[in-house]
């Protein structure tokens, strides 16, 4: 628990604690409605933390029109017009690569995820042609605007793509860099004090002696609010003492924000 912030006198109660905590085995902490703290830090240090802001994009993704296969784009209608002839191919688009000016009537080879020509709307994937002498020979049936990725199909310019209260994950960070952003708005996670009580408690790595017990409480739940970016955890170990255990948690309560206790299971 900890102390109410009109009048540090009082405590809350068990309902009113349990009213500010979300499911306790994701370790959401609400805490409560306080204005939180945030800064902007580099893009490789967010996993686990919480988008202290709403992320839009800032271009269309994709940024513009590209091809979805290796082949060879045209204009669709250049298909009916050759009736069956070959196409000339004059120009090689590699991905990364700004194409030339499209020639009308002719085919551009390209490659997946290469920038669609200007004048272009349809790629034939390369099995679906015979290169000839000349140019290529279409074999198969095409429709129009097929395996090409439109600028903005998957995001809008300006689109929000992921909200404030997100928690970052390998897959956000993916996406943010996507969007070409180094620094991310992250909210300051609450300080946490893990209190482990009893007689009985032993740290690991020490020898064991009789009637004595291994800590593993602690290292369990300092693991779980490190795993969800709360990196700022006091560990304490108290033993079955009152006037200890009372004026402990009275000291923690003036530097964090939240305690988690184990024990007293009797």
């Amino acid at each position: 628990m900890r102390r109410r912030k009109k009048d540090e006198n009082k405590w809350l109660s068990l309902e009113e604690a349990l009213k500010e905590l979300t499911l306790w085995s994701r370790i959401d902490l609400k805490l409560d409605q306080r204005e939180t703290q945030r800064s902007h830090i580099p893009l490789l240090e967010t996993i686990g933390r919480v988008l202290a802001e709403d992320i839009a994009a800032p271009f269309h993704i994709p940024p513009f029109h590209n091809s979805a296969m290796d082949g060879y784009a045209l204009d669709f209608q250049v298909i009916d017009r050759s009736s069956g002839q070959a196409i000339p191919v004059s120009q090689r688009v590699p991905a990364g690569q700004k194409p030339e000016p499209h020639k009308p009537g002719t085919a551009a080879r390209i490659f997946t995820g290469a920038m669609m020509p200007s004048g272009t709307d349809t790629v034939i994937p390369q099995e679906d042609v015979d290169e000839v002498e000349g140019g290529i020979i279409i074999r198969e049936e095409v429709k129009k605007g097929q395996h090409v990725r439109r600028a903005g199909e998957e995001f809008a310019k300006h689109e929000v793509i992921m909200n404030k209260g997100t928690r970052i994950s390998p897959q956000h960070i993916g996406l943010i860099a996507e969007m070409g952003l180094l620094h991310v708005a992250v909210t300051t996670p609450p300080k946490v004090a893990l209190i482990a009580t009893g007689d009985e408690l032993v740290e690991p790595g020490r020898i064991l002696p009789p009637a004595k017990i291994y800590d593993s409480n602690s290292y369990m739940l300092r693991s779980l609010l490190l795993a969800n970016g709360v990196t700022d955890v006091h560990s304490v170990r108290i033993a079955d003492d009152f006037e200890e255990t009372k004026s402990t948690i009275e000291e923690l309560s003036e530097s964090v924000d939240l305690m988690i206790s184990t024990g007293g299971v009797g």
